[in-house]
């Protein structure tokens, strides 16, 4: 009993912490793009073009790649195709033609069997380059594509 009070405080205390984590703006270099993060959270240049954001207290490592030319996908379902269930990923198209899609895919397999994982995915369009934000994780959903939704040009 003291064990699951103690297990159901913990739970609400983490709840309640990720409820409240403050995002600031952040620019990706200077590729003309930003993205809002949590304050302890940083970007870094991994080579040109490729950026990580995150911080290793949470855990959390975002790709964020800016890419030459300005060929955005169709429409949301062209982005969701990697899905592996297509028709059931959340896709919203937001302000600043940005597009956005979550949902479950295979990331790996393993002795014969897939292993899956929430897809994340948001492009945006900017002069003559596209930034694309993407994850697969089954940890900090809700963080990650908030993260992901945010990025836009500058």
């Amino acid at each position: 009993m003291t064990i699951r009070i103690a297990l159901l405080t913990s739970l609400l205390a983490l709840s309640a912490c990720k409820g409240k984590t403050k995002l600031e703006t952040k620019p990706i270099a200077d590729s003309g793009f930003v993205i809002d993060l949590p304050s302890d959270w940083s970007v870094k240049s991994d080579m040109k073009d490729f950026y990580t954001v995150g911080s290793g207290e949470h855990g959390t490592s975002i790709q964020v790649i800016v890419h030459d030319g300005d060929s955005m996908p169709s429409s949301l379902d062209e982005l969701a195709t990697s899905c592996a269930k297509p028709d059931k990923a959340t896709k919203e198209s937001l302000p600043g033609g940005v597009m956005f899609m979550s949902c479950e895919a295979k990331v790996a397999e393993i002795k014969g069997k897939p292993v899956m994982a929430t897809k994340i995915s948001a492009l945006a369009p900017g002069d003559k380059k596209i930034a694309e934000c993407s994850l697969a994780t089954d940890k900090d959903v809700d963080l990650v594509e908030s993260v992901c939704k945010s990025l836009r040009k500058k």
